[in-house]
């Protein structure tokens, strides 16, 4: 590639990547917004939680799974461990019909 090449390249690279900051921005500014006028993001699938018309109540089965989430994490377990050992218990949500805890759950 020649010197011309590299600077659109670059030139096109930083472009690409203002785009992306402003979009992430723009996301961000809009989230607040909503929050800020009481609008609740998500669906049912927050463990630990169930929605209830405009607001989230705590679902206390599921909430034990969240404590058990949260102090395997301070013990320094990683979250494929972590996933581990709740599959190894039977610990499985109700969103999730393969009966394995999978990592993404945990994060």
């Amino acid at each position: 590639m020649d010197g011309d090449g590299e600077l659109r390249l670059l030139l096109m690279a930083t472009l690409a990547q203002e785009e992306s900051l402003k979009t992430s921005e723009r996301f961000k500014a809009g989230q607040k917004i909503s929050f800020d006028n009481g609008v609740l993001y998500g669906n049912d699938n927050i463990l630990g939680y169930d929605r209830v018309g405009e607001t989230y109540v705590i679902n206390e089965e599921q909430a034990e799974t969240v404590r058990m989430i949260f102090n395997l994490y301070l013990h320094e377990n990683g979250s494929m461990k972590i996933a581990k050992i709740l599959t190894e218990q039977k610990k499985t949500l109700r969103e999730l019909f393969i009966g394995v805890f999978l990592t993404q759950c945990v994060l």
